[in-house]
This record gives C-alpha cells, sequence and structure tokens, in this order.
C-alpha cells in the first residue's frame, strides 16, 4: 500500500521546461509575474510539496492579511495559466494524507524554487517603493500585437531608452520587432507615470512627408483609395495641378469643401496620398528640413525603475546573482500592501466584501424559499456564488435541496 501511494505521489499531470537561455527566461518569468502582485504571492504560496486549489487560496488570504478575497479558483488558475506553461509550478495527482481519495495539487518545480520564488519574493518588496502597483505600470499578462507580452516589451522600452537615448519610435520598433503603433502606445502610456519623456509628431499628419508626382502617371488610371471616391479625386485633381503636394497643404485647400474638422481631413487626406503612391501616381520624398520624427527618451524616475527591478531581475536570470540574498527577504512584511495596490489597480476593489454578499444572498433566501442559484446570482452578481452559497450551508443558515434535477435553497 505504501509503495502504491508513493506511485500516486509522483504522478504528474502537467509540467513544462524552464527555458534555458536566458533572454526567454526574462520575457518568461517577467511576463508572468513582472506585472503582478498577486501571481508572486500565489507563488510564494507554494512549496516544493503539493497544495489543493482550494488550501492555495485560502493560504493566500491569509499571507495577504485578506487585503483581497479573491474568487476561490482566481489562484489555481494562475498556476494553470501562466506558472505551469513556462516550468515554475507543476500539477500532479496523489492521495491525500489519511484518505485514498485521489487529489488533484499544484507544487513548485525545482526551477520555480531556484528562481520564481526569489524573484517574486523581490518583486513584492520592490512593489512597496513605488507609486503605482506592478499591473498599473507593465499592464495586462496578455499577449497585444505579434506574439510578445506588454508587460515584456515596456521592460525592454525602458531599458533600451536607459542604454542609448533619446531614440525615435521608428528605431525603437526596429530595435524590438514590433509594430509602430504598438510602440506608441507603450511610450504614452510610460510617459503619463513620468518614467518616459515622449515628443510624438505624426509625419503624415503633420505635412512632413512631401509626395511628388510621377511623371508618366495617368489620371485616368487613378483608383479609390480607403471607399472614399470623392476625396480621392479632389486630392488627385490638386496632386497633377500642383506636381509636388503634402498633407498640411492639401487639408488646408479642402477644409473649405468639408464638414470634417481640419484634423480629421488631414488623417483622410494622408491615408489617400499613402494609397495614391501605392498605385505609382506619386512617390514619397524625404522630411523636411528642421522636421524631426518623434522620440523618446527615459527619465530619472524611469531610469530608477530599471536599475532598482528589470537589471537586477535578468542578472538573476542569467547567472544566479541576487537569488540567495532575494530568497531571505521578509516579503510577508510589505504582502498587504503590495496586493492592496494590486487590487485597486485591477478594479477589483469595486466587487463587493464576501461577508456583504452573504448577508445579501441570506436575505433573499428567507423572502424566496426554495430559490435556485441561478435567480440568486441574477439579483446580486456575486464574485463567486459557489463560496457564498458553501459559506451559508457550513454556517448552517441556509439548507440546500436537490428537487429532481435543481438545487433550492432554504433558511434555516
Amino acid at each position: 500500500m505504501i509503495e502504491r501511494e508513493q506511485e500516486v505521489r509522483s504522478t504528474i499531470r502537467r509540467e513544462e521546461p524552464f527555458p534555458e537561455d536566458p533572454q526567454e527566461r526574462f520575457a518568461a518569468v517577467f511576463g508572468a509575474i513582472g506585472n503582478s502582485e498577486a501571481k508572486c504571492l500565489t507563488l510564494l504560496c507554494l512549496s516544493q510539496s503539493p497544495i489543493t486549489g482550494p488550501d492555495l487560496h485560502q493560504r493566500f488570504i491569509e499571507e495577504s492579511g485578506a487585503a483581497w478575497r479573491s474568487n476561490r479558483n482566481t489562484q489555481s488558475e494562475y498556476c494553470i495559466n501562466t506558472l505551469i506553461p513556462i516550468g515554475l509550478v507543476t500539477q500532479e495527482d496523489y492521495i491525500a494524507y489519511g484518505s485514498q481519495d485521489y487529489v488533484t495539487g499544484f507544487r513548485l518545480t525545482e526551477a520555480g524554487n531556484l528562481y520564481g520564488v526569489p524573484i517574486a519574493a523581490y518583486l513584492l518588496s520592490e512593489s512597496n517603493d513605488l507609486d503605482k502597483s506592478l499591473l498599473a505600470i507593465f499592464g495586462q499578462t496578455s499577449k497585444g500585437s505579434g506574439e510578445t507580452r506588454s508587460v515584456v516589451n515596456r521592460a525592454r522600452i525602458l531599458k533600451l531608452l536607459s542604454i542609448s537615448q533619446p531614440l525615435r519610435t521608428k528605431d525603437l520598433a526596429e530595435h524590438l520587432e514590433l509594430d509602430g503603433s504598438c510602440v506608441s502606445h507603450h511610450l504614452q502610456h510610460l510617459t503619463s507615470l513620468g518614467l518616459i519623456d515622449y515628443s510624438s509628431t505624426n509625419s503624415e499628419i503633420k505635412g512632413l512627408f512631401k509626395y511628388n508626382l510621377v511623371p508618366e502617371a495617368s489620371r485616368q488610371k487613378v483608383q479609390t483609395v480607403e471607399r472614399s471616391r470623392t476625396l480621392t479625386e479632389e486630392v488627385a485633381d490638386l496632386a497633377f495641378k500642383l506636381k509636388e503636394v503634402d498633407c498640411a497643404r492639401l487639408a488646408a485647400i479642402l477644409k473649405d469643401r468639408s464638414h470634417s474638422s481640419e484634423k480629421n481631413l488631414r488623417g483622410a487626406v494622408s491615408k489617400i496620398l499613402s494609397g495614391l503612391a501605392g498605385q505609382g501616381i506619386l512617390t514619397r520624398g524625404i522630411f523636411q528640413k528642421g522636421e524631426s520624427q518623434s522620440q523618446a527618451a527615459v527619465t530619472p524616475l524611469g531610469r530608477q525603475l530599471v536599475d532598482s527591478l528589470i537589471v537586477p531581475i535578468e542578472e538573476a536570470l542569467i547567472n544566479g546573482s541576487h537569488l540567495d540574498d532575494w530568497h531571505q527577504l521578509d516579503w510577508r512584511k510589505q504582502t498587504k500592501e503590495a496586493i492592496t495596490k494590486y487590487k485597486n489597480a485591477s478594479g477589483h476593489i469595486r466587487q463587493q466584501p464576501l461577508e456583504y454578499q452573504q448577508a445579501l444572498a441570506l436575505e433573499i433566501i428567507r423572502q424566496n424559499t426554495g430559490i435556485r442559484p441561478a435567480e440568486i446570482a441574477r439579483q446580486i452578481q456575486p464574485n463567486s456564488l459557489y463560496d457564498v452559497l458553501r459559506n451559508l450551508v457550513q454556517s448552517g443558515q441556509v439548507r440546500k435541496e436537490k428537487r429532481g434535477r435543481a438545487t433550492c435553497y432554504f433558511a434555516v
């Protein structure tokens, strides 16, 4: 029996390899927990012995000082969707101690214990020194355009600007192999936090591009651009008449013929000019002298974030430096404040406390004897109806009965 129990205890349900390349490691680890104090704490609640999802949830609440009573499945979902795929956590089946029940639990992998735990402890500690939460700075975990995460992209932008600045948006986009609009979006966000100085100048809308008529171009071969037949015709007429045009000049000429604002008209004219260039009617020239594209530079506050957060974590994943010191951090001192900061940034602060939802659900059940769960949910829209009703049943205030295929609740 002992041999059978040991065999089941080591049955892996899901385990993924930890990246070997240092850059891939940083993208994986920082992309997973670099923007979330909550995921950092989830990792710190795990050990190399398995723990069930409900127990992990309860430990999270206790370690955070009940700063955020999350949905009971939140921590399990962190493990399944974020931490297991990068090799920091594994999911396994084992026999619960003292019974023959098969239980699914989560535990740290070797990489999770070596890298994940100390980095999570460091991030949680550093969060305390920041005005904003990690989430507010680095954004959501979900991937944006392409296959890279916003969390990693913002870290890379800050790191690159701390080494070489100022840089044009175009240069940043080419170096990081990202779409220009994606980089511009990140720069605007980081500027709003005081981490970057960013001056944006849209070249075409400002009229910095010159378009020249191709000598052999034929007016009869002009095709409608952006389904804007009238505007295409007007822009083409002016291009053939003036030979050299730019967006600002044409918008100024056409503004009296349009009901659109000059700003919106410039954007529309810009698309028409680009379309005509694509048709071989126009060629796009260089920037006017004295003008420059948008550029960005890191601020002292941004450089401090790079030096205190991004670079140390990169070094830890490359050569293991700092890890021993971070293992000794007393992260529990900062946990409640860090999780509260994350909760506020993520919007969970708008959710009602579990105790309030339980009191409201109890009143609804008293007034509607035999009510079904779906009807309760429609009235209170709880964070987790399962937790609300389970706690009411366990406390003896409510009982549930099966009536046919339906589950009904009654006040005791």
